[in-house]
C-alpha cells in the first residue's frame, strides 16, 4: 500500500514519487506484458526493461519539474553498471530458463535496470519520433501474441530501415558492457573500445573478439555536437578544428563509460558547469 497510498500532509516528495513510478509501471504492462507478451522467460526484459523505460518516460512527462530521466541515470543506468561490470553478470535474453528459480533469478537489475538503459540508448540512436511510430508498428504487429527478443529488434529494423538486429545483438545477447577510450590530438580523435570489468574472478563469459555497436555523440570545446558509430576496436576521425577537450556520451544516453587522458579530465572538471546535469552525473560515474 506504501507505493499506492500519499498523503500530502505526512508524506514527502519521494513518497509521491514512488507512488507515480509504481503506477505508470503497471500502466506500462497492459501494452508490455497483457497486449504483447514475451515468448519466454528468457525475454523477460521484453516485460519488465520496457515497463522500467515507459514509468520514467511517462512520469518525466507528467511531472517534468521531477527530472525524472536524470534520476534515471543514478538510480537505473549506474546501478546496472556496477552490476553488469562484474564477471557473474549475465545477458538481458539469458538462455536457458528452465526451471522456476532460473525464472525468478531473471526478476534483477539486468533484466530491469539494464533492460530500461538499452531502451533508452535504442530512443536515442533511432530519436523520440521514430522510436514511438516504431514500438507502435511493433506493437501492432505482435498484440494478443507472443513476441521473442529477435520479434522486437526485426519489427523495429522493418520500421526504420536500420539494421538494429545486427547492431544490437552484442548488446542484448552478451553480457557486459563497453569502457570507451578518448586520444585527442589537436584535430586528431581517437575512439577505442574494450570490455568494463570491475572484479577478479568469476564466472566465465563469451569471447570479446566482437566490439559492440556504439553511436557515439560527443561534444568539443568550442560546444559543437557530433557523432560516431564505433563498431571496431578503435575509430579516428579529424575534427574541423581543435579543441582541448570533448565530451563523450553526450547525454549518457549510451550504455557505456567513457575515460580520458588526465588532462581531459582537468579541463572536464573546470568545465563541468558548461555540462547538463545529466552529463556532470555520467563524468562524475566515469
Amino acid at each position: 500500500l506504501t507505493a499506492l497510498l500519499y498523503n500530502a500532509d505526512e508524506d514527502t516528495s519521494a513518497n509521491l514519487q514512488r507512488v507515480a513510478t509504481v503506477v505508470t509501471h503497471e500502466l506500462a504492462h497492459q501494452w508490455t506484458g497483457d497486449l504483447v507478451t514475451m515468448a519466454w522467460w528468457s525475454d523477460l526484459w521484453l516485460n519488465e526493461g520496457f515497463a522500467d523505460f515507459f514509468e520514467t518516460e511517462s512520469v518525466d512527462t507528467i511531472f517534468p519539474d521531477w527530472n525524472m530521466r536524470d534520476q534515471f541515470l543514478v538510480e537505473d543506468q549506474q546501478r546496472a553498471f556496477s552490476v553488469d561490470s562484474l564477471l557473474s553478470t549475465h545477458p538481458i535474453v539469458n538462455n536457458p530458463v528452465t526451471t522456476s528459480s532460473d525464472i525468478s533469478e531473471m526478476f534483477d537489475t539486468i533484466t530491469y535496470s539494464k533492460g530500461g538503459s538499452i531502451l533508452r540508448m535504442l530512443q536515442d540512436v533511432l530519436t523520440p519520433e521514430v522510436y514511438q511510430s516504431s514500438l507502435q508498428d511493433y506493437i501492432a504487429n505482435f498484440q494478443f501474441n507472443n513476441a521473442y527478443t529477435t520479434d522486437l529488434l526485426k519489427s523495429l529494423s522493418d520500421s526504420t530501415g536500420e539494421d538494429l538486429t545486427e547492431n544490437f545483438h552484442k548488446w542484448l545477447y552478451e553480457p557486459g558492457y563497453p569502457l570507451v577510450t578518448v586520444e585527442l590530438n589537436n584535430k586528431k580523435l581517437k575512439f577505442s573500445q574494450e570490455r568494463f570489468i570491475s572484479s577478479l574472478g568469476g564466472a566465465e563469459f563469451v569471447d570479446e573478439s566482437s566490439p559492440w555497436w556504439i553511436d557515439i555523440k560527443y561534444q568539443t570545446e568550442d560546444g559543437e555536437n557530433n557523432s560516431v558509430i564505433l563498431d571496431s576496436d578503435s575509430i579516428s576521425i579529424n575534427l574541423e578544428s581543435s579543441s582541448s577537450f570533448i565530451k563523450a556520451n553526450l547525454g549518457q544516453n549510451g550504455y557505456y563509460r567513457v575515460n580520458y587522458p588526465s588532462e581531459i579530465w582537468n579541463e572536464l572538471e573546470n568545465n563541468i558547469e558548461s555540462f547538463s546535469a545529466a552529463d556532470r552525473a555520467g563524468l562524475v560515474n566515469d
